[in-house]
């Protein structure tokens, strides 16, 4: 590869890590956590029913993970429906979307 290659490759890199760190940074973000994988955790509402959420959490957390947000809600059939669209037509979809909007997740 010439050297004008490996400048323009670079720069797409750099590019592409900025553009990363941008849709993942929020300005109550510290350093350490910005730029870092994150995954979005549902508890189920039998879990929450259930007396578990403490549990949940502390297993994560004896695995390293660190828990950056938290947040209490009932989801509607609206929202439901959304985010498990991808299921739509399959028989186990009504009933899904009845159990994860029966109860606070």
């Amino acid at each position: 590869m010439s050297d004008s290659g490996r400048e323009t490759a670079a720069e797409n890199r750099e590019a592409a890590k900025a553009k990363d760190t941008e849709t993942v940074s929020a300005p109550e973000m510290s350093d350490e956590v910005r730029g870092a994988e994150r995954t979005f955790v549902i508890v189920k509402p039998d879990a929450i029913q259930r007396g578990l959420i403490g549990q949940i959490i502390t297993r994560f957390e004896r695995r390293g993970l660190r828990i950056v947000a938290l947040k209490m809600i009932q989801i509607d059939g609206g929202l439901a429906r959304r985010h498990y669209a991808v299921h739509k037509g399959k028989s186990f979809y009504e009933p899904l979307i009845a159990y994860i909007s029966s109860g606070p997740v």
